[in-house]
């Protein structure tokens, strides 16, 4: 029979047989869409005469699949390209050495950890050598490298535990039991399981150079992991005295510890889409969370943790796209939520028509907020890596309990929300009472990251509004309606209440908006400063207490004036008493209903002895200059240097600690004619810019 990757072939009617298919020789697979066996009556089936490649859809619906010793091969092209096996309701016989080679193609990404499984139960003399390492071989786009041994370059493969030896000796394959990774130290006596999950560093394929130096960031080309052996049919139980199924049991099981929030890693038994919402929506995840965790190669520079809510239909980090549906050739975790967990997983939990996700979104109507963390990154500019939400759904609880999905800390930076000690990825809440608080919680960050926290109220339907407040700034943010709210911030790691509890949500009455705009400027006057703030749409404000303070940290109230409300006010009030040096200024707006919130800071330095920024020497006789900077509010800053035409020819971060900053600003390989220049130092949030004028000597 000659065919195409895009055709398809159904052999269905009724009465015995088992007629047998040839399909053209080619050099490797031929090649076809689908393939479908419908026969009824007894004996009645079909047997395969040759190797085929499967590249969409091998449904079995009745009647008895024969291999005769052949090999189907499940083709997987990209991510949206892989072939799958249908729910099973007929039989299959292998006829001695026939099998299924499964693969999983990965495509070009980070140098990252991905969560896989093998998708068949390989022969006993097949282990991981012969499957994700090609058995040492190195054919391109297929396989990868598993390291675990150091050794000189080149390194090759190790002929007792068949590890490829690389010049570290890391370990790069992990299996997950009971809460702990370990690592495979013998991949010659290793047999996949294929109902276990396991952890896997991809580099790419097997023609990477592990004696690169420094070792590269991104994978080297995309590559395709495949294995060989029979695929699990009937349904599978997995429990923490093991799994069992119809035709092939195992001691692999479930976290044994029944502790709360305990995490099991599963792999995918089947080759196929699994559609978690119907897992739980028909209660066969008892006693586990109805969430699943991934862990996603392209978050963030090295990866990280994403997970998906069946009930909320929500995924955290926005970006990931995990969905309902598990990827074939996939492992994940699911999570405790009481002791003695099980999970059932049916042929009728196969899904041919759902979607292939990146984790190798739905749209809903789950009224919930997004809160997403956005850095700056040298290569790939703003990007998205972590992120936490929160569903409101009536028949939940305030409380933390089962329900909530707690938090797999990232290796880099995290965002979740904190409330009774625990981390929570997606929390479930019945409202945004004006009493709630959602208190958020950063870690890991980058004492040099410029962030972004974003708000995303594009699903969020309430009475009440959501407000981002700032306890390290002091200061508060209306969010956008059916729009997403950026705060720009950076940090110090070596000061906590930068970063880990800075930022909460609150929520206000929709009804009487406290307060629409605010601004506020400081200028000198006679002797003394002149603080003058503007607002719009004041509703309901009762006053406004100018604060006054000389640390930036504590502030003491300046004095009072009474709200006007109306669409738009001008207020001022007169500081006779300045320090010599910085000043700092804010309004606290104090609201009818006895609420309140705090404008941004402004300053204003009066210390006419000493300047701010200094820039020396000047003239610049070399490629450098030493920049000082005393006085202004710690924080980072942006040092833009332009040429006489306005162009940009130097930019660099500036953290400043409050005291003094002393730093060389180089231009090394760099060549910058005579001639004057202008450096502006700008603060991150834009509320402070300082220029200076330089020139620069041949």
């Amino acid at each position: 029979m000659q065919t195409t990757s895009t055709s398809n072939l159904t052999i269905c009617g009724t009465g015995g047989g088992t007629p047998i298919i040839k399909f053209n020789p080619a050099a490797n697979d031929s090649l076809i869409n689908t393939i479908t066996l419908n026969r009824t009556g007894a004996g009645a089936g079909l047997t395969l005469g040759s190797n085929v490649g499967v590249t969409n859809l091998l449904s079995i619906t009745s009647g008895e699949l024969t291999l005769t010793g052949r090999i189907i091969t499940l083709k997987s092209t990209s991510l949206t390209n892989t072939a799958i096996i249908g729910p099973v309701t007929g039989t299959v016989a292998y006829g001695g050495t026939g099998s299924f080679t499964v693969e999983r193609f990965i495509p070009t990404t980070n140098r990252a950890y991905r969560d896989v499984a093998p998708g068949v139960n390989t022969n006993s003399n097949t282990f991981i050598f012969n499957s994700w390492q090609e058995s040492g071989a190195a054919p391109t786009g297929f396989g990868t490298h598993i390291t675990g041994l150091a050794g000189a370059s080149p390194g090759g493969v190790d002929a007792t535990t068949g590890l490829d030896i690389s010049q570290t000796g890391n370990a790069t394959l992990f299996s997950y039991i009971n809460g702990n990774f370990a690592s495979v130290t013998n991949t010659k006596t290793t047999k996949p399981n294929v109902y276990q999950g396991y952890r896997i560093l991809i580099r790419g394929d097997r023609n990477v150079d592990l004696y690169q130096t420094p070792s590269p960031t991104t994978m080297n080309v995309a590559t395709t992991l495949r294995a060989n052996g029979q695929i699990v049919t009937g349904n599978v139980t997995y429990t923490n005295s093991g799994v069992t199924n119809a035709n092939l049991n195992s001691s692999y099981s479930l976290n044994t510890n029944n502790a709360l929030d305990n995490y099991s890693l599963v792999g995918n038994p089947y080759v196929s889409l699994l559609d978690w919402k119907k897992m739980v929506d028909n209660g066969r995840a008892t006693n586990l969370k109805t969430t699943y965790t991934v862990y996603n190669g392209s978050i963030n520079t090295t990866g990280g943790y994403a997970t998906y809510d069946a009930v909320s239909q929500i995924s955290v980090p926005d970006n990931t796209k995990i969905n309902q549906y598990i990827q074939p050739g996939q492992s994940f975790f699911v999570q405790n939520s009481a002791p003695n967990p099980q999970l059932e997983i049916r042929e009728s939990d196969k899904e041919i028509a759902g979607t292939f996700s990146q984790a190798y979104r739905t749209s809903t109507t789950v009224n919930k907020l997004h809160i997403n963390l956005y850095k700056q990154l040298p290569l790939t500019g703003v990007t998205n890596v972590d992120g936490c939400a929160v569903a409101f759904i009536p028949t939940d609880n305030n409380g933390v309990d089962g329900v909530d999905a707690e938090k797999f800390a990232n290796g880099g930076e995290n965002l979740a929300v904190f409330r009774a000690n625990k981390r929570i990825c997606i929390e479930r809440r019945n409202s945004a009472a004006i009493t709630d608080t959602i208190p958020l919680r950063l870690w890991q960050m980058n004492n040099s990251g410029i962030y972004s926290l974003c708000v995303d109220t594009r699903n969020f339907t309430s009475t009440n509004r959501a407000y981002l407040l700032d306890r390290f700034l002091n200061t508060e943010k209306l969010t956008k309606l059916n729009d997403t709210t950026n705060v720009n911030f950076s940090v110090l790691t070596s000061d906590t209440t930068s970063f880990i509890n800075r930022f909460f949500i609150v929520f206000r009455s929709n009804a009487a908006l406290p307060l629409g705009d605010i601004t506020l400027k400081a200028s000198t006057k006679n002797s003394g400063v002149q603080v003058d703030f503007t607002t719009t749409n004041e509703v309901q404000v009762n006053s406004y207490e100018v604060e006054k303070s000389i640390d930036a940290n504590s502030f003491l109230k300046l004095g009072t004036v009474i709200a006007k409300n109306g669409l738009s006010n001008n207020y001022s009030l007169f500081d006779a008493n300045p320090i010599n040096g910085t000043n700092y200024y804010r309004v606290k707006i104090i609201n009818q209903d006895g609420t309140s919130k705090y404008s941004s800071v402004v300053t204003i330095n009066l210390n006419k002895k000493t300047d701010q920024v200094l820039i020396y020497p000047n003239p610049i006789k070399a490629n450098n200059f030493n920049l000082q900077i005393t006085g202004l509010k710690k924080g980072t800053y942006i040092l833009n240097m332009y040429n006489k035409s306005g162009q940009s020819v130097l930019l660099k971060n500036i953290v400043y600690d409050g005291t003094i900053l002393t730093e060389n600003i180089d231009w090394t390989g760099k060549k910058l004619s005579a001639g004057n220049y202008t450096v502006v130092i700008t603060e991150l949030s834009g509320s402070n810019k300082i220029t200076k004028n330089v020139f620069i000597e041949n």
